[in-house]
């Protein structure tokens, strides 16, 4: 015959399981480290002529790449979390920049005179 589970026992066994299913969220959860760039990989800075502003918000880039359809479709596979999306123009043409940081990723051209 068993014996009765004393509250002691209890209490210490629900403590364990639930920490172990905690720490088995968070280990499935978490967001993997961003990518270091490759040894040698150089930093392109944007063109000189290219006057770039402010970076859009994230609804504000969305909503501006939607306006471009498929042909930023190649820019958009580029693109790694943390990019930021800012307008630009230089004395012919304007449109969205990608920017990584103070690299240049590419360019989407709305206009151009």
């Amino acid at each position: 015959m068993l014996a009765k589970p004393k509250a002691v026992q209890i209490v210490l066994w629900s403590v364990v399981i639930a920490a172990s299913a905690l720490l088995a969220a968070f280990l499935l959860f978490r967001q993997p480290p961003l990518p270091a760039l490759p040894q040698g990989a150089s930093c392109p800075s944007p063109p000189p002529n290219l006057q770039i502003g402010p970076a859009l918000s994230l609804d504000q880039a969305i909503e501006a790449f939607d306006g471009y359809g498929q042909e930023v479709a190649a820019l958009r596979a580029q693109m790694q979390p943390g990019d930021s999306v800012h307008e630009f123009q230089t004395a012919t043409t304007g449109g969205h920049a990608v920017m990584r940081g103070k690299c240049y990723v590419g360019r989407a051209v709305s206009w151009v005179r």
